[in-house]
């Protein structure tokens, strides 16, 4: 289903329902957090950012991050930083309660998930294996807010033995946890954990035959989807990662 509004004036809704619920404190953090770089870009952002002061705050780690000159985006994942390790999965140092810029960079890392809230690569503490993370909203209102019920729907036992079935697997669901005052916003975000997938550059089109071939995969993955009523609205090369260091098996 489309949002029946445009993303501005569901950024103005939101900001309503943060705004009720928000104490003097929580405005006061999330004024002073405003200063660090980076864009606000949809209504679930602006959630995520409230939610990141409420925590930030919980942990006394306000004026820290401010310091650590972490951008916007990184700010949810700072927070969720001690909860993740809690569930077996470790990030990017950086995001550390006490964490130091040893090496004097004064800028996010870059890496391309920094300018992104919604996902951050990861390493399973137990296996040592590497993850993606990504932030899903659940709320139907918001443009994507499907998407959870998507993924678990292809990742049903009898879809997901499909040879035309190219989703992406999913390891993992995790709520987030609880938190002050916010407890009707994070009650619309999960947190899924997939597999770290390769993206595709220029060079793994090498020749006609592998080129086709990539085609081929993807015609029949969207082809898929279709034949169970599901609309991508968003086909494009950047969102489409191979499982291995060949494109024998893209998803």
């Amino acid at each position: 289903m489309l949002a029946p509004l445009p993303e501005s004036e569901l950024i103005n809704i939101a900001w309503d329902r943060i705004s009720s619920a928000a104490t003097e404190q929580t405005r006061e953090d999330m004024s002073a957090l405003f200063v660090c770089h980076g864009d606000i870009e949809s209504a679930a952002e602006l959630e995520l950012y409230s939610i990141a002061t409420l925590w930030l705050r919980s942990q006394g780690r306000i004026d820290d991050v401010i310091a650590y000159k972490l951008v916007k985006p990184e700010l949810i994942w700072a927070a969720l930083y001690p909860h993740l390790r809690s569930v077996g999965y470790d990030i990017h140092n950086r995001y550390a309660i006490g964490w130091t810029d040893r090496n004097g960079a004064d800028k996010h890392p870059s890496t391309p998930w920094a300018n992104y809230s919604q996902t951050m690569p990861a390493t399973q503490s137990s296996s040592g294996r590497k993850v993606m993370l990504k932030i899903m909203c659940t709320r139907p209102e918001y443009l994507g807010g499907e998407e959870m019920d998507i993924l678990e729907f292809l990742n049903h036992p009898t879809l997901r033995r499909h040879p035309d079935n190219a989703a992406v697997d999913l390891l993992e669901v995790l709520d987030l946890p609880t938190l002050p005052h916010g407890e009707r916003l994070a009650g619309h975000f999960k947190i899924i954990v997939m597999p770290f997938l390769r993206s595709l550059t220029f060079g793994d089109c090498f020749d006609t035959g592998s080129t086709l071939d990539l085609m081929r995969q993807a015609f029949v993955a969207v082809a898929f989807l279709h034949s169970h009523g599901i609309c991508h609205r968003y086909v494009t090369v950047l969102l489409v990662f191979s499982t291995a260091d060949s494109l024998s098996s893209p998803q």
